[in-house]
């Protein structure tokens, strides 16, 4: 009984010695496949897993619809200063998707929504009834205009509150109602902190659109170069903030590269020095 327990053991032993050879040769099959850069069972797992993880770190951009109503009134106080026509063409113009930006279309498509002049509508006159009276008194015209007996102004205010009313005269600097609008919801915008990369972007685009669009008069371009002041004055801290790092990182792949440099010439030097 003893030499076939011990025949038993010896013949699982020799299994298992077989089991862990037949691993261990697929270990460095796996091994060698890899190095030769073929996607094994392991590899793919992992980059199955890095892709998951990607997806995750991956965050959707808003876009500014939240954002139109305010554009539309400063668009509407532009359109007082006799500018609005053409801000919304250089804004449709530019309303393109570019792979590079994904903040840039979303903006301009906002501000083009929202600065579209609308045509008004001719109101219908309505006809005027005249009551015939009999005997030598004139008929009553319920619709004749009234006489003011006290003074009246030709001189109208040359800024109201109202948006809706019409200004002729092309204004050669914005006027107070549309720094102070785009000032605000511009600001609004910067307080996204999250997504401050692609808002940079954005409002880069759009500052190169404002101070370099072709075919624009000497009046417009006096007048958005003044409103782009006060488009990128609420992003200043994060514009200087991003060239201070692009500098760092130009500043260090300026060393690394004279190390670089520096360990190649030395290398060669001991190559030929005998």
């Amino acid at each position: 009984m003893k030499f076939k327990n011990c025949n038993k053991v010896i013949a699982l032993r020799g299994e298992l010695a077989a089991l862990l050879s037949l691993c261990s040769l697929f270990c460095v099959i796996d091994t060698l496949y890899a190095d030769q850069g073929f996607v094994t069972f392991e590899t793919e797992h992992h980059l199955a897993d890095s892709h998951r993880s990607d997806k995750k770190k991956k965050v959707r951009f808003r876009g500014y619809g939240s954002y139109k109503r305010s554009f539309r009134k400063m668009c509407q106080y532009m359109g007082r200063d006799g500018r609005q026509e053409t801000f919304w063409k250089l804004m449709e113009f530019n309303d393109v998707k570019d792979p590079n930006c994904p903040a840039c279309k979303p903006l301009f498509n906002a501000l083009k929504t929202s600065c579209k002049v609308r045509k008004k509508r001719a109101r219908k006159k309505k006809k005027k009834i005249v009551k015939h009276v009999v005997g030598g008194e004139e008929p009553h015209d319920q619709h004749k205009e009234k006489t003011h007996t006290g003074k009246h102004s030709d001189n109208k205010q040359a800024y109201s509150n109202n948006p809706d009313e019409d200004v002729v005269h092309k204004q050669l600097e914005p006027h107070a109602y549309v720094v102070d609008t785009a000032s605000r919801v511009f600001g609004k915008i910067a307080e996204d902190e999250k997504q401050m990369e692609l808002h940079l972007q954005a409002i880069d685009r759009l500052s190169d659109v404002l101070q370099h669009a072709k075919g624009l008069s000497k009046g417009d371009m006096h007048y958005f170069e003044i409103l782009n002041e006060y488009i990128r004055a609420p992003f200043s801290y994060y514009f200087r903030r991003r060239e201070r790092d692009r500098k760092k990182k130009r500043e260090s792949a300026g060393w690394q590269g004279a190390l670089d440099d520096a360990e190649k010439e030395a290398t060669l030097n001991d190559l030929f020095d005998f």
